[in-house]
């Protein structure tokens, strides 16, 4: 009685990484051909037995062509199926998309001399989505910078909504109270002018400065002809 190995157990790749699956088995000698068969399920075969799983067959080499090597090509699928001698057999994914995500499993059917099936362990493939590491740098930045606008956002209405609120009170305040404001208004206005006249008695000129005058006059002389007048007014 043969028995099937497959490797490996699990395996996680990215998104258009090629991968391959190896499938060996270990036959009787008295098996003369042998069919390999690959089977994909994207569900867990344990928890839905029912589901619809895809297969990939090829016959392998009879014993008297055991060191030939055979190919068959899933174009559609971007699958390679190889067998390698009498007994390995490899599966490989070409351009891995998500949904080739799921669980294979590797399977021998011996058809001469006798018919039965011999199957492997499942393999768990993982597809990630391919990012590059410049990519995921620029989503963190961006994230940074979205939470950086956003608290800078927020914190300029924030203000807005405080210096509105502030504003509105002062002014209902006035409105509630115009003659203590008017009073406010007169002090400050009493302050300027007296600030200005302060400025003011600063230019005037000093008190011991004398001003000239703009047109000097000489001093007075008695003449003859206003000595005759005098005399007349006194006859």
């Amino acid at each position: 009685m043969g028995s099937v190995s497959q490797t490996p157990g699990c395996l996680v790749a990215p998104s258009g990484s090629p991968l391959t699956l190896n499938c060996s088995l270990q036959s009787p000698a008295e098996a003369e051909r042998i069919r390999v068969k690959w089977k994909h399920c994207s569900e867990p075969p344990h928890l839905t037995p029912r589901q619809e799983c895809h297969e990939f067959s090829i016959v392998m080499a009879t014993k008297n062509n055991s060191s030939s090597t055979w190919e068959k090509h899933y174009e559609e699928k971007g699958l390679v199926l190889q067998v390698s001698g009498f007994m390995a057999s490899s599966l490989t994914l070409v351009n891995p998309g998500l949904n080739d995500s799921g669980w294979y499993l590797c399977s021998f059917t011996e058809e001469i001399p006798l018919l039965r099936d011999l199957y492997s362990n499942w393999t768990e493939v993982v597809i990630e989505p391919y990012s590059t590491p410049a990519l995921v740098m620029m989503d963190r930045v961006a994230w940074w910078v979205w939470v950086v606008v956003g608290v800078s956002a927020a914190a300029v209405t924030a203000l807005i909504v405080v210096l509105g609120v502030l504003n509105r009170r002062r002014k209902t305040w006035r409105a509630e109270h115009p003659v203590y404001a008017n009073i406010i208004l007169k002090h400050k206005r009493r302050h300027a002018t007296q600030a200005c006249q302060h400025k003011r008695k600063q230019v005037e000129p000093l008190p011991h400065a004398k001003p000239t005058p703009a047109h000097p006059q000489a001093p007075w002389r008695p003449t003859s002809s206003n000595h005759k007048k005098s005399m007349n007014s006194k006859t």
